[in-house]
C-alpha cells in the first residue's frame, strides 16, 4: 500500500520514494474557499475541519487537487509520485595549481538529483511555539496585502488538526529539489623562496589558509544543509526536537621544516 510521505518500498517504484498531494494553488477568493472546504468531509488527510472553534481551511491556506475525482481528499486515492530520497548523479571536482610559490587546491562536490522532504517541524514557520525560530519565512507569508507570497498564511503549532500540518504536509509544493554543488574544501598557501628561508635558517616555510564547506549553490529555500538527512530535526525518543548547527570552518596555519 502507498503511504503519504516516505515509502521504503512500493512495487514498481524506486526504494525510498515519496508520495504526496498535488498542490492546486493558494486560496484567494470566496469561490476557491468554498471549493476547498467541500473536499473536507470524509477525508483522511491532515485537514482542519469546520468546528465550533475552527472555520476549516481559510483564505491564505493551500489547496490540493482531488486527483481521483471522488469529491474528497484521501490517501492513497489522491497521492502522486513525487520523487526519490536517495542522492543521484553524485559528482566531485578536484582542482589544483602551483605558481611562483603559491599553491591552490579546491574540491567541489555535489548531487545532480534528489527529492527532499524533511520530517521535522523546523521546516515549518512556528512549527512549535516552544523552540527557537528561523527567519527564512519573514515577509514571505500570505497576508491580504501580500497575496503572492510563497508561504501560506502564518499559523502556529503542529498536530493532526492544525493549519500548519495541513499546509505543509507532503505535496509537490512542499518537497524540495535537493540538487546542489558545494565548495567542500579550499586551500591557498604561499611558500617563501629558498633564499629567504636560508637566511632565517629553516628548510621550508609555508603559510596557508584552509576552509571547509565555504559556499554552495542549492535550491533549498530555508537555508538548511542540502546534505542533511530527511529526518534531521524530527522529534527523538524523548520527544525533543534536536538540530545541530551547520559549520563553516576556517583555518590559518604555518608549515615549518628545519
Amino acid at each position: 500500500m502507498i503511504n503519504q510521505g516516505y515509502n521504503a518500498n512500493v512495487e514498481g517504484y524506486a526504494l525510498g520514494s515519496y508520495f504526496g498531494l498535488e498542490y492546486a494553488g493558494r486560496i484567494q477568493t470566496a469561490e476557491q474557499l468554498a471549493a476547498a472546504r467541500a473536499l473536507a468531509p470524509g477525508n483522511n488527510i491532515s485537514m482542519p475541519l469546520t468546528t465550533s472553534t475552527l472555520p476549516g481551511v481559510r483564505i491564505g491556506d493551500n489547496m490540493f487537487a482531488d486527483l481521483n475525482g471522488d469529491g474528497k481528499l484521501t490517501v492513497p486515492g489522491d497521492l502522486k509520485y513525487l520523487g526519490r530520497d536517495d542522492p543521484r548523479y553524485s559528482f566531485a571536482l578536484n582542482l589544483g595549481a602551483d605558481w611562483k610559490g603559491f599553491d591552490f587546491q579546491a574540491v567541489f562536490q555535489g548531487v545532480g538529483q534528489r527529492t527532499i522532504f524533511r520530517e521535522g517541524n523546523w521546516r515549518v514557520p512556528f512549527g512549535s511555539i516552544f523552540q527557537g525560530q528561523t527567519d527564512f519565512w519573514i515577509g514571505k507569508t500570505w497576508t491580504p496585502t501580500n497575496t503572492d507570497a510563497y508561504y501560506p498564511i502564518l499559523s502556529t503549532g503542529q498536530n493532526a488538526t492544525t493549519y500548519n500540518t495541513y499546509n505543509y504536509q507532503i505535496s509537490d509544493w512542499s518537497v524540495e529539489n535537493g540538487a546542489y554543488v558545494r565548495l567542500k574544501n579550499l586551500v591557498v598557501g604561499y611558500t617563501l623562496p629558498a633564499g629567504i628561508t636560508k637566511r632565517i635558517k629553516v628548510d621550508r616555510l609555508r603559510v596557508y589558509y584552509s576552509g571547509n564547506d565555504l559556499w554552495e549553490a542549492s535550491h533549498i529555500r530555508d537555508g538548511w544543509d542540502p546534505e542533511a538527512t530527511r529526518n534531521v530535526g524530527r522529534a527523538n525518543s524523548e520527544n525533543t526536537f534536536t538540530r545541530y548547527p551547520f559549520f563553516r570552518l576556517h583555518t590559518v596555519g604555518v608549515n615549518l621544516t628545519f
